[in-house]
Formats: structure tokens, C-alpha cells, sequence
């Protein structure tokens, strides 16, 4: 899940490569690919890393592939891995993309990226630029980290509780729903007791349906872990969804008119 976030080292180091390393898609994942994809079209992945996700794809028959990623490293490598170069591998801000407009038929920006690029401009442009480069009718699929999944967890509550008087006593201005990694990998992030950067943003669901809105895409469904996991049907928007449990990632369907 990288892009323009506020501390792109963050991403040399352990919790970037953990996520990295691991190959496959996971269960939510699978879910989206194989309810609302199709394997022929012109597909853009962003923030791909080591290529797990496209070349999960490829596995699947998917035939027209693009990946992009802000750091260079994890480009070349997604490069090297790909031996028979089937995959278009890119070194993209996803913030402020190269690519001409209405290229691709259908794009996917899962593994929560939007939640790393930092301020609400910096997701707008993350969505605008999506909605730019795909073709009219294409399809998004986005995932978002939750806020009431944040807050449903005692350990997560506990350190809002934390967070929110430490930043009262600093005069910090960072939102309370950005908040810093608490692990890198297997081990606890220290950084998080002084609240050090770089964050990642919790959503509200306010702020999912108004970021979709403001960057022309339409929404076709919504829905948590919660309802994918169990196989229920997503909802046709926000209201639905808030009457709902809600647990794990937040995933939107969209499209662009």
C-alpha cells in the first residue's frame, strides 16, 4: 500500500516489506476479483508492491495488466518477478499520475492506500486521478480503513483515548483519525506513544461517501469484511451500510459514468 505518504521510508523498512512478501489474495480480495472483475479488460493496479495482487491476477487469466508503485525498489523487483514481462510494472505517485486519460477499463486500489497518502486534498487527488485515467464506465474497486472498525477494538479505543489527550497537551492539529502505525511488522511501534509519523487515516463513513461524490466516481455497492466474509449481499450505499455491522476494511464498487 504505497504512495505519497508523509514518511515514504516507513516503506524500506519492516512493515512495508512484510506486507510485500506475502503473495496471493486474501480473502476480501477474491471476493471483489471474482464478483466484479473482468479478465479481459485493461486493469490498473496501484500501490502494487511486489506485484501480489497482479500476479494473482495473471494466475487467473487476466490479460491486459498494469501495476504501479512510488517506490522504485519495489517496482524493479515486481519487474525481475516478472519473467515472461507479461505485467506493465510503472513508478507512479498515485497522487499525480502519468498515465494518459481514459486508459484503463477497470482499477483496483485495495490494501487501504487511500489511508496512507495523509491530508484530505491528498486522498481527493488519489480518487480524481483514478477517475481521470479511467475510461467512461470503468470500474473502481477502493478500500478504506474504518473508523468504526478502529473503535471497536478496546486496544485501539484505548489508545485514541491516549492519543487524543496527548495531542490536546502538544497542540497538535493532526485529525484523530490519523493516527500512527502501531506495529511495524511483528514488533510494536514505540514511535506511537510520542505520536510519530507517518499516520494512517481511519474513515468515517461520511467521509468515504463524500470523497466518492467529489471525485465524479458512482457508487454501485458498499460493504465491510463483515458482510464479505460472510457472503451477504453489499449494500447499495452509505445509509444501508451504517445500519449494518461493520468490521475490517471498508470496500466501494464504483464506477465511472
Amino acid at each position: 500500500m504505497s504512495t505519497t505518504i508523509q514518511d515514504t521510508e516507513r516503506y524500506r523498512t519492516i512493515e512495508r516489506l512484510d506486507w510485500s512478501a506475502r503473495d496471493g489474495l486474501v480473502d476480501d480480495e477474491r471476493f471483489l476479483v471474482e464478483n466484479y472483475l473482468d479478465p479481459s479488460s485493461v486493469t490498473l493496479e496501484a500501490g502494487t508492491g511486489n506485484g501480489r495482487i497482479v500476479f494473482a491476477l495473471k494466475d487467473l487469466g487476466f490479460t491486459s495488466l498494469h501495476g504501479f508503485d512510488l517506490m522504485p525498489e519495489f517496482v524493479e523487483a515486481a519487474r525481475v518477478r516478472d519473467t515472461d514481462g507479461g505485467i506493465v510494472f510503472d513508478r507512479e505517485d498515485a497522487t499525480s499520475l502519468s498515465y494518459p486519460d481514459s486508459t484503463f477499463e477497470q482499477l483496483i486500489y485495495l490494501a487501504q492506500i487511500i489511508s496512507t497518502v495523509g491530508s484530505w486534498e491528498n486522498q481527493l487527488k488519489l480518487l480524481n486521478q483514478a477517475f481521470r485515467v479511467a475510461r467512461p464506465g470503468a470500474l473502481l474497486l477502493v478500500s478504506f480503513l474504518s473508523w468504526d472498525t478502529r473503535l471497536s477494538r478496546p486496544v485501539h479505543l484505548l489508545y485514541t483515548g491516549y492519543l487524543k489527550a496527548h495531542r490536546t497537551m502538544f497542540g497538535s492539529r493532526v485529525p484523530l483519525q490519523s493516527q500512527p502505525w502501531l506495529k511495524l511488522g511483528e514488533w510494536a511501534n514505540l514511535g506511537a506513544l510520542v505520536d510519530s509519523p507517518p499516520y494512517l487515516h481511519y474513515f468515517k463513513l461520511h467521509e468515504i461517501s463524500e470523497l466518492i461524490r467529489l471525485s465524479g466516481w458512482n457508487l454501485i455497492e458498499i460493504g465491510s469484511t463483515c458482510q464479505i466474509s460472510r457472503r451477504q449481499p453489499m449494500c447499495p450505499n452509505i445509509i444501508e451500510l451504517a445500519g449494518r455491522p461493520i468490521r475490517g476494511a471498508v470496500f466501494a464498487v464504483c464506477s465511472k459514468p
